[in-house]
């Protein structure tokens, strides 16, 4: 029996944000997910007995670059500016997915929580976009 193969193809990674398809990715990395704290917290005992508490904290951070001249830049730059216009702001969904795999990674209760800083070169360079994902649902189920 031979060894298994399997294939990646970072074109085949999706993200989503609202209704935003993010276009013209980084260089390299260009999605990154953090949740913000381990899903149990521990208590060790004096006795050595160990209790697992559920952290119930599913808030997660998002971070995508994508190349300076990408349309997303606009589009993502228009949502910020309506959500810090509205009294109520504004939450949005995002999907990350590999389409070629099993991964599955979403959200419905999203901000953009840091614009790129401007940067300028002789070459065009790359824009991060910070995001808080509230309900962040995180499915790495691989190839």
């Amino acid at each position: 029996m031979g060894v298994g193969a399997t294939q990646y193809s970072s074109r085949e990674v999706v993200v989503i944000v609202g209704s935003v398809t993010i276009d013209e990715r980084g260089i390299d990395e260009f999605c990154v997910i953090e949740k913000a704290e381990d899903d149990y917290s521990t208590v060790v005992g004096a006795d050595g007995h160990v209790v697992f508490s559920p952290t119930n904290n599913d808030l997660a951070t998002m971070r995508v670059t994508i190349m300076q001249t990408s349309k997303s830049n606009k589009l993502l730059s228009e949502m910020r500016k309506a959500d810090r216009a509205s009294a109520n702001g504004t939450f949005f969904a995002v999907t990350v997915r590999d389409r070629l795999g099993n991964d599955l990674h979403s959200g419905s209760q999203s901000k953009i929580i840091r614009a790129p800083d401007p940067r300028y070169a002789k070459n065009p360079g790359e824009n991060v976009w910070v995001f808080a994902i509230a309900d962040m649902d995180l499915d790495s189920a691989g190839h």
